[in-house]
């Protein structure tokens, strides 16, 4: 009977004009698929060392919940213009393609209604399952409405695979990994976007045990919901490194709203964390393991325990280094909560503009926390202290070289209200924040934490630039806080917001890749360069003779002379024709 439908189907669309196709059960031979549609009737089997080639433009329907086996190799390239797309007419969806040893290429192409329910050997993959150590790679493809057990739409086991510039949208895991679920298997994710997933554990993505260093660069986690860990992503004895991500709008019922680690060696640098909210670590929650937080903005997330962050039982010591916390909520710790057994250091870190009923800034229960260089101001609590010490007995923290509002008068709890804590070269001065829009906690002149912070830098760790893209010491000596006070002479540059003689006009903040777009009115060499605010040439765009009247666009990449990235913050764009020179400001926004 479904053959049967399978072949009116394929005759109303050949009556139609369209060009489509029966797919057979077995693939035995070097195969091209290329047709408006190709009709999956029955599983089907790509046998071994066989090499299936999927033209842009092919719609892949299965007619029911049907599985693709793949032991050969898939190769599938779409086009921007014309997309490969797995779909279903099924009410329950399709079964998925399914790698065993196999290998897969895979551009532009969508994946949707896959179901990992429908096959009886597993509930893993709705739409892809890798295992027994598949190589599959994924750029530019869709993955959405697709739904299973253990990475609603993606499961690798034992497996690699790679994906770049990808979008995970609205699967569900009805355990673990709406979007994207790995367990002992290398991934490697770049721009790629998870948003609307929804399961258990890890709505957008659960990373589970892996020997390698699992890299997440560029990503963003949007609108994931998870009804116990991990409302943007978990992981789970695993190693893992964050560079440049959005956790954006993340819940989880229980414990890290944005990211979740379980006994996790993980690095997380230049990160941004925002209205993310869960019970515990409105933003980030963490288990055992080692961390590094290097760079990083957390800002608006809420939770019961610690606004932004929660710290649970390690022996390991975490850093957080040269980060922003900022308008977090929580009922106890505005900014953090820690429990017992941890030991975490915060260097040169700005905490400010936090509430809680209970420590503004900090809760600790048993915490050894040390504080190096960071300012912790302005935030409000019903207790009226920044940090509160639980245990009367247990953990105490060591503030050193920091500017703490109100000073020892906003630390309390019972072992610190007799002194069982260590306070050294601390300041409760003003610390005079510009405010300013897009860098509002970047100081002031004349700020007290200008060259306060530790005279000798050798033993901590220092980033190279601060979070608006300075460089992180000044005259020798490095400032309190998570920005670098830079005195810029404007003179230098003959900034001129109101050019009349030649036209150098961009987007402001610039955005990557952006146009800067000038007119030259006489002929000449024109110069066109991009300077820091040390007054160090970064890159020159244009070096040559230009006739008269000429417009012209440029682009800059946000990258320097050797073609390495630079960091957001303040750059001068200077053209110089004819003897004369323009030079505009450019805020580089990552």
């Amino acid at each position: 009977m479904k053959q049967i439908t399978t072949l009116i189907l394929i005759a109303i669309a050949m009556t139609l004009g369209a060009n489509v196709s029966n797919a057979p059960g077995t693939i035995a031979k070097d195969t091209t698929w290329q047709a408006d549609t190709m009709y999956i009737a029955r599983d089907i089997t790509l046998e071994p060392f066989i090499n299936l080639t999927i033209e842009a433009g092919t719609t892949v329907m299965f007619t029911g919940p049907y599985s693709f086996f793949v032991n050969g190799n898939m190769m599938v390239y779409g086009t921007d213009q014309d997309s490969v797309r797995f779909t279903s007419q099924a009410p329950n969806g399709w079964g998925g393609l399914r790698f065993r040893q196999a290998t897969g290429d895979f551009s532009h192409c969508v994946f949707e209604k896959g179901n990992g329910f429908n096959h009886d050997e597993d509930y893993y993959g709705g739409a892809i399952h890798a295992r027994e150590q598949s190589q599959l790679s994924f750029e530019r493809c869709r993955f959405y409405d697709n739904f299973a057990s253990c990475g609603g739409a993606v499961a690798v086991l034992n497996s690699e695979a790679t994906f770049a510039s990808c979008l995970f949208d609205e699967n569900i895991g009805d355990l673990e990994g709406g979007g994207l679920y790995a367990e002992r298997s290398y991934i490697e994710v770049s721009r790629t976007d998870f948003t609307g997933n929804r399961a258990i554990y890890g709505a957008a993505c659960v990373v589970n045990r892996s020997d390698e260093t699992q890299i997440f660069e560029r990503c963003d986690f949007i609108g994931n919901v998870a009804s116990s860990s991990g409302g943007g992503m978990l992981g789970i004895d695993a190693f893992l490194r964050f560079d440049n991500c959005d956790f954006h709008n993340n819940q989880s019922g229980m414990d890290g709203g944005g990211l979740h680690i379980d006994y996790c060696n993980s690095d997380i640098v230049e990160c941004n964390f925002s209205n993310n909210f869960a019970d515990a670590g409105g933003a980030l929650s963490a288990f055992g393991g080692d961390f590094l937080i290097e760079s990083c903005v957390f800002t608006e997330n809420t939770a019961d325990d610690g606004g932004a962050c929660y710290i649970g039982n390690t022996v390991y010591i975490p850093y957080i280094v040269n980060s922003l916390f900022e308008n977090n909520t929580g009922e106890f710790g505005g900014a953090f909560y820690a429990l017992s057994l941890n030991y975490p250091y915060f260097y040169n870190c700005t905490i400010t503009a936090n509430h809680a009923e209970q420590a503004g800034a900090f809760y600790s229960v048993k915490a050894f926390s040390r504080f190096y260089n960071c300012i912790i101001w302005g935030n409000d609590s019903q207790d009226d202290l920044q940090y509160y010490q639980e245990h009367p007995s247990y953990g105490f923290p060591t503030f050193l070289y920091c500017l703490i509002e109100n000073g020892q008068g906003s630390i309390g709890g019972p072992a610190l209200d007799s002194g069982s804590y260590s306070y050294i070269n601390n300041i409760e001065a003003d610390p005079l924040f510009t405010m300013e829009e897009n860098f509002p906690y970047t100081l002031q002149d004349g700020s007290a934490c200008i060259d306060a912070g530790t005279p000798n830098t050798s033993n901590i760790p220092v980033t190279f630039y601060d979070l608006a893209g300075n460089e992180r010491i000044e005259n020798g000596r490095i400032d309190i806080g998570c920005y670098e006070y830079h005195y810029m002479d404007q003179e230098q540059y003959h900034v001129d917001d109101n050019i009349s003689t030649m036209l150098l006009a961009m987007q402001n903040p610039y955005s990557i890749g952006g146009a800067i777009n000038l007119s030259v009115p006489e002929a000449g060499k024109v110069e066109v360069e991009i300077f820091n605010v040390k007054g160090q040439k970064v890159r020159t765009l244009l070096n040559d003779s230009v006739p008269a009247d000429q417009n012209i666009s440029l682009v800059w990449m946000g990258v320097d002379s050797h073609n390495r990235q630079v960091a957001s913050g303040v750059y001068f764009c200077r053209m110089h024709c004819g003897g004369k020179s323009s030079v505009q400001k450019l805020l580089l926004l990552r």
